[in-house]
């Protein structure tokens, strides 16, 4: 009779069968704990599971199930919260982005921004409104060179109120997003006053419906307040002497003058002064050195490449009207201050007039 040997085969057939029929087997918590933990090491979680799985190979068929389950669950958990945090960095990758070093976050501004009631020359305009005109750019640095010649000129921005806190500038929405890929608030811009000083600016307010943001920097050391005074749509007229101050094609802080050509609806302003890319988001003053509009586009050459001077500026007369903006705190508070100074300095000129009768 022969005997019946069993072998190192059955032993595990057998054990399988054992759990295949209903027997439990619960996985180390130890493991699936480690596994949790390196779902954060994408690396070394693939490591891991590839170790799990050799050292499985003899376990019970219920085991290597378990394991395999655990180790694709881990993984797709690691490329969820992977891909998740990457599009979060993509979408606010601005508001994550610092300063570069020597970039101040403040700035010293003791300029005077004053009213004039009569015509000013072009000498004039360029002595008393260059200082309020920035450079905006990244704020990893100023395209182009010590000269002011950019290949990728820079937009421009112009200080419309001096706050006891900070100065509140004004913008292109467009400009800010060709530095920051998107003129969300809060994010970060880099500015260049005239006088040398660079500071990183944040994002306090953008308009609803027109080409327009608002920029705040802290300023240094600073007892007055003033504002600049800010011509009514309304009351523009075409053929009125206007100028552009800028960073046409990266020529930083320069000015042009022309002539109101046309109002082209409710909201832009058609004008002959020359313009080039880098005078997006600059001022337009009056004669008397009142802010009229913002540089917003020029004439496409590529649709008529005779076109010259038809160039377009944006209202700017919204600023009295919050409503019309999506602000942080921050925003809020500044153009509230603006409106203050309007009442105060409104309020001087009475004072002034009953005194002189």
């Amino acid at each position: 009779m022969k005997g019946i040997v069993i072998t190192d085969q059955d032993l595990r057939q057998d054990g399988e069968n054992k759990h295949a029929a209903g027997v439990k087997v619960h996985l180390p918590v130890w493991w699936v704990a480690i596994l949790g933990v390196l779902a954060f090491l994408p690396p070394l979680l693939v490591l891991a599971v590839v170790i799990s799985l050799v050292l499985q190979k003899n376990k019970p068929m219920e085991f290597r199930y378990r394991g395999a389950r655990a180790c694709i669950i881990a993984l797709i958990a690691s490329w969820l919260l992977w891909m998740t945090a990457g599009g979060m960095l993509l979408r606010k990758g601005t508001d994550f982005k610092m300063p570069s070093v020597g970039l101040s976050d403040s700035i010293r501004f003791d300029k005077k921004i004053s009213s004039y009631a009569g015509d000013m020359t072009a000498k004039d305009i360029a002595r008393s409104r260059m200082p309020l005109v920035v450079v905006v750019h990244a704020v990893d640095g100023l395209h182009g060179g010590a000269d002011g010649i950019g290949h990728e000129p820079a937009g421009a921005g112009v200080i419309v109120a001096a706050l006891e806190q900070g100065c509140l500038i004004l913008t292109s929405r467009h400009v800010v997003e060709s530095v920051c890929r998107r003129a969300e608030l809060n994010a970060l811009v880099g500015i260049s006053l005239e006088d040398g000083q660079k500071a990183a600016a944040s994002v306090v307010g953008v308009h609803q419906n027109l080409d327009m943001a608002l920029l705040w920097v802290k300023r240094e050391d600073a007892d007055t307040e003033c504002m600049q005074d800010i011509r009514s749509y309304d009351s523009i007229d075409v053929g009125e002497v206007v100028y552009a101050l800028g960073h046409p094609g990266g020529l930083q802080f320069t000015i042009s003058s022309g002539l109101i050509s046309q109002k082209r609806g409710v909201d832009v302003l058609q004008f002959s002064a020359p313009v080039s890319p880098g005078n997006s988001g600059g001022p337009i003053y009056d004669a008397s050195g009142r802010l009229m509009a913002l540089v917003q586009a020029v004439y496409d050459k590529a649709k008529n490449p005779n076109a010259e001077n038809l160039n377009f500026g944006e209202r700017v007369d919204d600023l009295h009207d919050q409503y019309k903006w999506v602000l942080t705190e921050k925003g809020r508070h500044a153009l509230t201050g603006w409106a203050r100074i309007k009442q105060d300095n409104q309020a001087g000129v009475i004072n002034e007039d009953e005194k002189e009768r």
